[in-house]
């Protein structure tokens, strides 16, 4: 095993239940194993030798098995796991998706998943993503990199999960931060900028701004001015090949940006043609003009 305490070589047999004692005390399984074929260690892993995971009991032992997915995957910050699952099905079985979720195991899917990413791993392309600005394709590629450095035995994986798991967490994340499991209706209860702070940069009186400095000198009076400056939206354009069915929101209008039904309307019962005319010149403008000129066309 690359991943345990030491270098010992053991059985098959022994590495299982070996695995199957750590997983009863520190749920330590998504290891990197290299196995001997006779002339040279090759990767293996604890599918490979038979390990089978039982999820919804703490003693891995259940009196009616449901076999999981016959190639369930596990993205880890080692590599992307196959392995061999079973979910619980006895009496008091709650769905897989909880039951994956109690193991800090977060399905892509719902409903019948067959691809699970770990919390380690979201946490770590966060920290990732935060500190080096690197995309969820290029984190993805590395984790194809660290499973067959060859490319000859990647498991099916679409890069897009990484990037759905991430907008997922950043969603549950802001939600439990604004303290949305503990009301009455939830998530949907949730009213427009319910999920905004306030700027640190901004004066709040109170806060940043002392009490008396509407009385200060003429002469320091420009350490409280505010600046307005408008900018043009450029990332507007997306909406040319892009939809609210193909690419929907999570938490839109819940933080900054007002919803999107009212700025629609708005933009259908506001939107002039003419005013466009002096904006030709911009190269960024362009494609934000077609877009209000469909919005004219539209409220014609």
């Amino acid at each position: 095993c690359e991943d345990c305490f030491g270098l010992e070589m053991t059985c098959a047999a022994c590495c299982v239940v070996g695995e199957c004692v750590q997983l009863n005390v520190t749920l330590f399984l998504l290891t990197m194993f290299q196995k001997w074929n006779g002339s040279l260690f090759e990767q293996s892993s604890l599918k490979e030798i038979g390990l089978r995971v039982q999820l919804g009991h703490s003693d891995l032992k259940c009196v009616c098995p449901e076999r999981g997915h016959v190639d369930f995957i596990v993205i880890h910050v080692n590599r992307i796991h196959r392995i061999n699952i079973d979910f619980c099905d006895c009496e008091q079985h709650v769905s897989h998706r909880q039951q994956l979720l109690r193991c800090d195991w977060y399905p892509v899917t719902i409903h019948f998943p067959q691809t699970a990413c770990t919390r380690c791993v979201l946490k770590y392309f966060l920290v990732m993503m935060w500190s080096s600005k690197v995309s969820g394709h290029e984190f993805y590629m590395t984790l194809e990199h660290l499973t067959d450095n060859v490319g000859l035995n990647i498991p099916n994986v679409s890069p897009l999960c990484t990037l759905l798991f991430n907008s997922q967490l950043k969603h549950i994340r802001m939600m439990k931060q604004a303290g949305r499991g503990n009301v009455g209706g939830g998530i949907t209860s949730t009213e427009p900028g319910v999920l905004a702070v306030q700027c640190p940069a901004c004066l709040h009186p109170g806060i940043n701004l002392p009490g008396d400095w509407e009385q200060i000198d003429v002469s320091l009076k420009f350490l409280y001015a505010i600046f307005l400056a408008l900018d043009a939206n450029f990332r507007l354009k997306n909406h040319l090949w892009s939809s609210k069915a193909g690419d929907p929101g999570l938490h839109t209008g819940l933080t900054y940006f007002v919803p999107n039904e009212p700025y629609r309307a708005h933009i259908l019962n506001n939107a002039s043609i003419a005013s466009w005319t002096d904006t030709k010149w911009h190269p960024q403008v362009g494609p934000q003009k077609k877009f209000f000129q469909h919005s004219a066309r539209q409220r014609q």
